[in-house]
């Protein structure tokens, strides 16, 4: 009795040029699909008495990309989730390059593949991995496989580097030109929104600001494919795209190589080394213009704030001071105004009751507080332990979320092969293709939902992990606050206050500080208590 089962054809060509219907891909999975068929005769034929594995049916998976890496290949990513979700029993590829000539991601697809207990066959260098001499015979092809790539990458880099120093274009596609051989010519319009990035930059300081700038005087992206995350659709330019444009000397007529080792003066290889040389292509930003807008970004960067248009100053107490006169303990708000004599006045008011204080005095009240707090070992060990059990709880939920979306995922998987059988039966008929259409969309939509929402958890519980400070620490920044408390900017106090009070209530006479479990007083016009002071055990909240 034979074995039927599932095997995944992957094709893939380098160039959009050999995407044709007659093309490279055509002619793979007609080599593949005439490998099948002879499989399955060579393996159920009585008198071969080669009775075995036959595939009863082949997926596709197709990718025009450079062969470089598999990340960058969505027919690849899409057979790796298949695999992930036991939907495929082998992988078929015409020859061994063209499913993947990096040994690293190759190993990885390997362990892959043998954890889900998927085979791998080539037919040019005609193996599979089901036996061990076939897996020994495709490390050693892949060792060569692999020089032949990097050699391929030397000879590519090299010329790239002597069309560089010809003052050539050598790298992709550039906002504001178009590459005609290695010359750029200048696009007006996309000339006048690289100059508007400028000017508006110049104006506010601020990369958002220009970002929304442009935005609201219809600038968006244009209609055109560019590399990286781009695709074509015209929309609101992203703030890291405002910030490349800012530094590219292209804009300038400087052609540039190697960026991003700007900073990395012992390299030995000249072509590893930053350069610059005279673009042979028209400057579309004045120097002037540009010297102001990278003096001003060079200097936002050093001081962390907008040297065009300082920020407002910080309210320490935002979402942390609430009002104790209303009952449901609304957040108070903040408000500033301005005397006569043009000082500026800042406050926290309740939005129900008007119940208000002056922002400085609460500031340096509650800082004081934390001060003498920092006194006392005990209060500091309960801060420590109902954070790390906070950040333990959250962690604990996130990941049970992460395994169920994981579980979602799988079964998106085993709905779409599900749903293919019971199209593959109405094929012939006229509402065929529309419904797989219509299928196709809905499936894509539910797997990239998912796999963005498994993104979010596992970004979300890294953030807690890399920003929970040990207890050890923690206790060395209380033990020493007091030396530096003046000195600390004030969203470093914002920070601290988070850490230090678990709620802060405003009465009209007295604020009420609550940490862990325990309740203080603090009369609001009076001097700070003394640091002997001790905190009521009561609770919370205040009859």
């Amino acid at each position: 009795m034979s074995d039927q089962r599932k095997v995944a054809f992957y094709i893939r060509v380098s160039t959009k040029h050999q995407d044709t219907p007659e093309g490279s891909l055509k002619s793979q999975e007609q080599r593949l699909e005439e490998w099948r068929k002879y499989n399955n005769t060579i393996k159920n034929n009585p008198e071969t008495g080669k009775d075995g594995i036959q595939y009863s049916s082949a997926t596709v998976y197709k990718d025009v990309e450079s062969g470089a890496s598999g990340e960058k290949r969505p027919g690849y990513q899409s057979m790796l989730l298949d695999i992930k979700s036991n939907s495929i029993d082998a992988i078929a590829c015409t020859s061994i390059s063209r499913l993947n000539r990096n040994l690293r991601e190759f190993y990885d697809l390997m362990d892959l593949c043998s954890e889900h207990q998927v085979d791998i066959i080539s037919l040019k260098e005609n193996f599979d991995t089901s036996s061990a001499i076939g897996r020994a015979l495709l490390k050693f092809m892949l060792v060569f496989y692999e020089l032949e790539r990097e050699q391929t990458s030397e000879r590519g880099k090299d010329n790239r580097y002597a069309r560089f120093k010809r003052g050539l274009w050598v790298t992709g596609t550039v906002l504001g030109y178009d590459n005609d051989e290695g010359m750029l010519i200048p696009i007006p319009e996309e000339v006048e929104i690289v100059n508007k990035m400028f000017d508006f930059y110049i104006l506010t300081g601020s990369i958002k600001k220009t970002a929304d700038l442009l935005y609201e005087k219809g600038y968006l992206t244009p209609a055109r494919k560019f590399t990286g995350n781009n695709d074509g659709k015209r929309k609101k330019f992203p703030d890291q795209t405002i910030r490349r444009a800012l530094t590219n000397k292209t804009y300038i007529g400087v052609s540039q190589w190697k960026k991003g080792n700007i900073n990395k003066l012992d390299l030995s290889d000249p072509q590893e080394k930053y350069q610059e040389c005279q673009g042979q292509w028209e400057s579309i930003v004045s120097q002037d213009k540009f010297n102001r807008a990278n003096d001003i970004l060079e200097n936002n960067t050093k001081t962390r704030t907008n040297s065009i248009n300082p920020s407002k100053k910080i309210y320490q107490l935002t979402n942390i001071l609430k009002c104790g006169i209303c009952s449901d303990n609304p957040l108070l708000r903040v408000v500033s105004g301005t005397s006569k004599n043009k000082k500026t006045y800042r406050y926290y008011k309740c939005p129900v009751c008007g119940n208000k204080i002056g922002a400085e005095i609460i500031e340096d009240t509650l800082l004081e507080q934390v001060v003498m707090l920092a006194q006392n070992e005990d209060h500091i060990k309960k801060i420590i332990s109902k954070k790390e059990v906070k950040n333990t709880a959250e962690i604990k939920e996130l990941k049970n979320r992460l395994s169920s979306l994981k579980s979602e995922e799988i079964r998106i998987n085993s709905e779409i092969d599900t749903t293919i059988e019971q199209l593959d039966k109405i094929k012939d008929s006229k509402v065929f293709y529309k419904r797989l259409a219509d299928k196709d969309k809905e499936f894509k939509y539910k797997l990239k939902k998912n796999i963005e929402d498994q993104q979010q958890i596992t970004d979300r519980i890294k953030t807690i992990e890399l920003g929970t400070l040990k207890p050890e620490i923690l206790m060395e920044l209380f033990s020493n606050i007091k030396d530096y408390a003046e000195k600390m900017a004030p969203a470093h106090k914002r920070k601290l206050f988070q850490i230090a009070f678990t709620q802060c209530l405003l009465y009209k006479e007295d604020i009420e500080v609550t940490i862990s479990e325990e309740v203080k007083i603090i009369p609001i016009y009076a001097k700070t208590a003394s640091a002997e002071s001790v905190f009521s055990k009561t609770t919370v909240k205040r009859d």
